[in-house]
């Protein structure tokens, strides 16, 4: 069975939770335009380095600016509409909210902490904290110290996938690149994930700088030799590309749904609650979400 083949079967199961790390747009500087911003020598630093340091709250303020800017590659389409369960991040730009947040189909909640995905909308889960917020303990940290001190709650935080996986889904790792010095570290993954179980984390396009920052921590190898972790060659769009291109379809079912939804309705309240006559009623159309959010108070 070849890769495509095995990862299409296991496409299917579910749940389907998503790992952003801090490249999902490219794993090379030179071909992500997140990691280039004008006006700045960053001296052999990625970006996301940069943003610790005497100029990080500039940086940041640039990053946050550029993020919002960009065009997202329609590559990336099919990666918007799979069903996730929940999405964990360790990239701080705006770019992972602009490219899964739809206010119609399905609204993305932003989380910094390590409550419990929402069952409602699509919870992101910020490790790092996100540029542009107004809360200070929501945003990036600015310091080595700040870094630091953020990856006690990011531990907390990664305590949430196994539960979200269960014993039946699979974590999928987009766009996380050890070997370029992402901040979530593979130790700090590692032990994280060791309640999972048979190839239910898939991790995607790591290159050999990635493959050996894994091998020099015992605990992530370990999760591969222990077959709990299974590397794919190619990036995860592609292999979504491919499979649409043979018919298979993987799309979240809130995509499907209808954009508004008609309701009969009576234009005031009755004094007893007695049943409307049929002439009483009111057509009336909702946003599909104002009429979710209308029923859940029911």
């Amino acid at each position: 069975m070849n890769d495509f083949e095995r990862l299409t079967k296991q496409l299917a199961d579910s749940p389907r939770v998503l790992l952003l790390g801090q490249r999902l747009l490219g794993r090379d500087d030179g071909v992500n335009p997140l990691l280039q911003l004008p006006g700045f020598e960053l001296t052999g630093q990625s970006v996301f380095d940069a943003c610790i340091g005497t100029k990080g709250q500039e940086v940041q303020a640039n990053l946050d600016a550029l993020g919002k800017a960009l065009l997202i590659d329609e590559r990336f389409d099919c990666v918007r509409r799979f069903p996730w369960r929940c999405i964990f991040t360790s990239s701080f730009d705006p770019i992972p909210f602009r490219l899964f947040n739809d206010q119609a189909k399905r609204p993305v909640i932003s989380t910094f902490d390590s409550r419990s995905p929402d069952s409602n909308n699509l919870t992101l889960y910020r490790l790092f904290g996100a540029t542009g917020r107004q809360s200070s303990s929501e945003l990036p940290p600015s310091t080595v110290t700040e870094l630091r001190n953020r990856r006690t709650l990011t531990s907390a935080m990664l305590t949430q996938i196994p539960r979200a996986v269960g014993p039946t889904g699979r974590l999928y790792i987009v766009g996380w690149h050890p070997g370029r010095n992402d901040w979530l570290r593979p130790r700090d993954l590692a032990n994280r994930l060791y309640e999972l179980t048979d190839e239910q984390i898939l991790l995607f396009d790591l290159d050999d700088r990635d493959r050996e920052s894994i091998e020099k921590d015992d605990d992530f190898q370990q999760l591969i030799d222990d077959g709990k972790a299974r590397i794919y060659e190619k990036p995860f769009p592609d292999y979504l590309i491919e499979a649409e291109s043979r018919g298979l379809s993987f799309v979240d079912k809130a995509f499907d749904a209808p954009d508004s939804i008609r309701i009969s309705v009576r234009p005031h309240t009755p004094k007893d609650l007695e049943a409307p006559d049929e002439e009483e009623l009111k057509s009336i159309v909702l946003s599909r979400q104002e009429y979710k959010r209308l029923t859940e108070t029911f």
